[in-house]
């Protein structure tokens, strides 16, 4: 059995309260009829917070949603790693393969724009063809230690990164 995090996010931690959780987890304990009662009551507390939330005009709350928007300070990798604790077991280990197959682009990337920068006094003919032979190899160098599945991801996401 997969388990997933009981961990709140943090837009959760802004709408729940002790109280909240205590009839939550009370629900098992009870029967049938109300344990719907209390189902609804309790997606009822939350609805009315969560309107009141967002109605309040002094209350800078949902601020925390919307950081990276504001500030650009949050890369992509902090949004994948934030839903990553919520994923089951294969949903993060496809997140992780993703993740690492971007970071070896991102590599690849930086390697060749460290290594085959050119001079604008050397001959463009020449260094376009040692750059562009340079670039082969070090692709199929990086290729060759990803997985048969890795490789096909790994040339699927640079089409799509190269157009």
């Amino acid at each position: 059995m997969e388990q997933t995090s009981k961990e709140l996010t943090e837009f959760d931690s802004l709408i729940y309260d002790s109280r909240t959780q205590m009839i939550k987890s009370a629900i098992p304990f009870v029967g049938p009829r109300e344990q719907r009662i209390l189902s609804i009551y309790v997606k009822f507390i939350e609805l009315s917070k969560t309107i009141n939330l967002v109605k309040s005009t002094k209350n800078d709350a949902l601020g925390i949603c919307s950081l990276a928007r504001q500030n650009n300070s949050h890369e992509s990798g902090d949004f994948i790693q934030t839903i990553r604790k919520f994923c089951n077991d294969s949903e993060r280990e496809t997140i992780d393969m993703i993740t690492n197959l971007l970071n070896t682009y991102k590599i690849f990337k930086l390697y060749k724009e460290t290594i085959f920068t050119t001079d604008a006094s050397s001959d463009t003919e020449t260094s376009s063809d040692n750059s562009s032979h340079a670039e082969n190899s070090m692709y199929n160098i990086l290729k060759s230690q990803l997985s048969p599945e890795q490789q096909e991801m790994f040339d699927m996401y640079s089409a799509i990164i190269n157009t």
